[in-house]
């Protein structure tokens, strides 16, 4: 289930190789013949099950590239609640595996008191580190674990001075440790032998080259006399309670080196292989504990955090139990239905939603507690604590364990009464604005008709008694009757270019694939009596095919070329030259160019507004409509339409058109 950085270091594999495997695959025995076999496990299960302890076995570990590895290994049971649930292993690297079978040769009998001395410390040492482990998983209080950790390695060493510190990101303040600031510090967590104030004081790494250099190699420091030491000086605590002799080991994390675990004497003093083995063992599960906590720390740090954030969050939270019982909500929620939270808490989510959607929103709750989905979003009403009714949003999703069993319910609610009230003015103004614009379409229809009744009885009269009485009116009451039948034939015009401009702008456009140059042959094909009679110079380049309209095209092209002939100088010739670009991959460009009267060009968007006529266009006849209708089927054509001009010589109109149409054949 877990394993601690050096295990996996010494087995040459990463840590997520070695999580889920089994130990039968790792741990190995060597037959009498040299051979190796997989470890029987029984042995191990039985401890477990009896919480037994089993001591300074010997056995090899499979290491990544196919070595063997001698280890002395130490088991634990794992109790919860007085049950057996697991087991630790303990490992010790050990250079000669085949040692402790050696008989005792005769002439080392004198030492067997010394040998049998240091078995009892290895077993005691043993027995420590399995009882610590079992102390460690269970003990809830950080503080308490790393304070007994440091007293009972003062104790079982014989080293006055132990000292737990973790590396911290945060430097000292100036003050400590000689005012010193560094990238990173050594936190004291727990120690012994030094003074009680000592607790929580930080560090800086230059202040301590002992485990400074610990943790830079990630090996134990061993220090018999500081007073000799080449490869560092003495650290602040060193100096400080005059301490000599010094043991350091790295106390790993599962990501990096959580700190060092040290111990000292004031005298001279060299540590063996065991001691040093027994308090890297202790380091080790240190790292364990202190892992866990740190994982505690930002589990709960992550847990407040999300509870903040839902505290405060701009929307309705609220958690729902699968019989529809509000069980908690924020405070978002509370002020969109204006109850308090204890209200909420004794209330069904039923009595607070509108009766015309209780059916619906009741059937929906229900298919999500069954598993039909997940989760599902709606639009619903609910009722205030003071009656009134309020539009939501409301997301619900459902929450379930690991057998699929459904523990509740959270539901997002916001507040979209607003929103619903514009949509509804927004509705009203569109159905007024469709009303309107049929009403208008009615009344230029009735107009048109209306208008042109009149007008063609006053077209019919005027030509009667043009032919029946000419003859009998003298000059002056003949130019009265030309003028009487040209205004005539200019209310015609404006009353087409009236209608033409209300089609332009409401009748659907057919799109499909066309020729612009035929459509530009039509126009003048229409236009062929004006043009030789101006004797007008027309120069026409082959255009591009483009998606667009074909009737309302023509007509563009069609008053653009009128006006080029039309806005001429007394007795100039027009030349009017049609030719297209491509700016862009999907646009081209049409453009007419004429070399007429021209015009400033700060007084071009005005041209394009409905009767807008300009200084000097006045002289000439026409209903200042044809460039409204001109932007307008441009406009519906999803391009756009710009001149360049200047008195005297000529204008440009510019049309960009793309190439293809949405809804287009």
């Amino acid at each position: 289930l877990f394993c601690n950085l050096p295990f996996h270091h010494a087995l040459g594999d990463t840590l997520d190789a070695l999580i889920g495997r089994s130990l039968h695959e790792i741990l190995y025995l060597q037959r009498p013949n040299g051979t190796m076999a997989p470890l029987e496990l029984c042995h191990l299960q039985q401890g477990m099950e009896n919480g037994e302890t089993v001591r300074n076995r010997e056995a090899f570990l499979a290491r990544r590239d196919g070595s063997m590895l001698a280890v002395n290994y130490t088991t634990a049971p794992i109790a919860n609640n007085g049950a057996s649930v697991g087991l630790i292993l303990i490992f010790h690297n050990i250079a000669s595996p085949t040692r402790a079978k050696e008989p005792l040769a005769p002439s080392t009998q004198e030492a067997a008191p010394l040998a049998s001395q240091k078995l009892q410390n290895s077993i005691e040492r043993h027995r420590i580190i399995a009882e610590f482990s079992r102390r460690a998983l269970s003990d809830a209080n950080m503080d308490t674990l790393l304070k007994y950790t440091a007293d009972i390695v003062s104790k079982t060493l014989k080293a006055p001075f132990c000292a737990i510190m973790e590396q911290s990101p945060q430097a000292p303040q100036d003050g400590e440790t000689g005012g010193r600031q560094d990238d990173s510090a050594l936190v004291i967590l727990a120690a012994t032998g030094f003074s009680p104030d000592i607790t929580d004081r930080a560090f800086s790494l230059a202040d301590d080259p002992q485990a400074e250099y610990a943790l830079r190699t990630c090996e134990a420091i061993m220090t018999p006399d500081i007073n000799r030491e080449a490869r560092f000086a003495p650290s602040a605590l060193q100096r400080e309670y005059s301490l000599r002799s010094g043991l350091s080991v790295i106390i790993h994390g599962t990501e990096k080196p959580f700190g060092v675990l040290a111990i000292h004497t004031t005298e001279e003093r060299a540590y063996e292989d065991d001691e040093i083995q027994f308090l890297q063992a202790l380091a080790n599960i240190v790292g364990i504990v202190l892992d866990r906590k740190h994982a505690e720390q930002a589990r709960s740090e992550s847990q407040k955090k999300y509870a903040a954030m839902v505290r405060e969050a701009a929307v309705g939270i609220g958690q729902v139990s699968p019989q529809g019982i509000w069980q908690d909500a924020n405070r978002k929620l509370g002020e969109i239905l204006g109850y308090t939270l204890d209200e909420l808490k004794h209330m069904d989510c039923q009595q607070v939603t509108y009766k015309e959607d209780l059916e619906t929103d009741h059937a929906m709750f229900l298919k999500l507690v069954a598993g039909e989905f997940d989760s599902y979003s709606v639009e619903k009403r609910y009722v205030r604590k003071d009656g009134s009714p309020i539009w939501a949003q409301l997301t619900a999703s459902s929450v379930r364990d690991e057998q699929g069993n459904i523990l509740y319910v959270i539901g997002m609610i916001n507040d979209i009464t607003q929103r619903k009230k514009t949509q509804q003015e927004l509705e009203a103004s569109r159905k007024a604005l469709e009303d309107s614009n049929r009403e208008l379409d009615q009344f230029t229809t009735i107009a048109s008709h209306d208008l042109k009744a009149p007008l063609r009885k006053i077209e019919i009269f005027s030509s009667y008694l043009a032919t029946q009485a000419g003859d009998k009116l003298n000059e002056e009451e003949q130019d009265y009757l030309r003028r009487i039948q040209a205004c005539v034939q200019s209310m015609h015009t404006l009353v087409d270019d009236l209608l033409f401009l209300a089609r332009a702008t409401k009748e659907p456009t057919n799109f499909s694939r066309v020729d612009l140059t035929n459509l530009v042959n039509e126009a003048l094909a229409t236009l062929s009596t004006q043009i030789e009679e101006q004797k007008a110079r027309i120069t026409l380049t082959p255009l591009c095919q483009a998606e667009g309209d074909a009737t309302q095209l023509t007509q563009l092209f069609q008053n653009l070329i009128q006006n080029a002939l039309k806005f001429q100088p007394q007795g100039g010739c027009p030349e009017v030259s049609i030719f297209s670009q491509q700016p862009e991959p999907d646009y081209c460009e049409i453009s007419v160019q004429d070399n007429g009267i021209g015009f400033p060009e700060d007084q071009a968007e005005r041209l394009f507004r409905p009767f807008e006529r300009l200084p000097a266009g006045q002289a000439y006849t026409g209903t200042g409509i044809g460039l409204s209708i001109c932007k307008r089927i441009v406009e519906r054509h999803h391009g756009s339409i710009r001149v360049c001009s200047q008195p005297g010589a000529g204008s440009t109109f510019t049309i960009r058109l793309p190439f293809r149409q949405s809804g287009a054949d």
